[in-house]
């Protein structure tokens, strides 16, 4: 059995009327009667118990606002990076649960186990001229300028506008317009080799 003190955060197992499940902060000790401790509640409330209906809580590894990655899920969510938007504390054994924020996730559930910490995704590329995000970004191997280059398409330019506006069709939000720019420079280039 386990001898709390005041300061130590606790959640209520035990069945007490009305705050099972609740978590809070041991505000009180005492020697006497079968209920030795005040738990005081997020919301003011205070209930007395016994160390049987206490569990206590330990500290959250992460906390609001950090950066974590999924891991170990072996499912859809395995490797999504997100923020922790909320905490959840379900028990001792099974640990802590965060609600978390991502591409892909909103608000799910991960426990502990489940999450490693992150640094923030690099925002993408602003800058226009050198490795724009539309094209792949400089930190790309497939941006659109290495794949022309690697091709040999920077010696014909109607090949290289054709790959150029294919790359960055579905990434600038005109693909209609970037599409029909790819048929223009192809059909270019059809017309010349049809001439030769």
């Amino acid at each position: 059995m386990t001898d709390f003190k005041v300061g130590d955060k606790v959640k209520i197992v035990g069945d007490i009327t009305f705050f099972t499940g609740e978590t809070g902060e041991i505000t009180k000790t005492g020697r006497a009667s079968i209920w030795p401790y005040i738990v005081t509640l997020p919301n003011g409330k205070s209930t007395p118990a016994s160390a049987g209906e206490l569990e206590l809580v330990k500290e959250p590894k992460f906390k609001v606002g950090d950066w974590v990655k999924v891991q170990g899920r072996n499912d859809k969510y395995d490797g999504t990076v997100g923020t922790v938007h909320k905490l959840d504390y379900v028990s001792v054994h099974m640990g802590q649960l965060y609600v978390i924020r991502g591409e892909g996730v909103d608000d799910w559930n991960f426990f502990e186990g489940q999450l490693v910490a992150t640094e923030a995704p690099k925002a993408p590329s602003t800058d226009m001229v050198n490795g724009p995000s539309h094209y792949g970004g400089a930190d790309n191997p497939y941006e659109a300028i290495k794949v022309a280059e690697a091709w040999g398409f920077e010696k014909n330019a109607y090949l290289f506008n054709a790959l150029k506006y294919l790359a960055r069709a579905e990434h600038k939000g005109r693909k209609v317009e970037d599409l029909k720019k790819l048929q223009f420079y192809v059909a270019r280039e059809i017309s010349l080799e049809e001439a030769k």
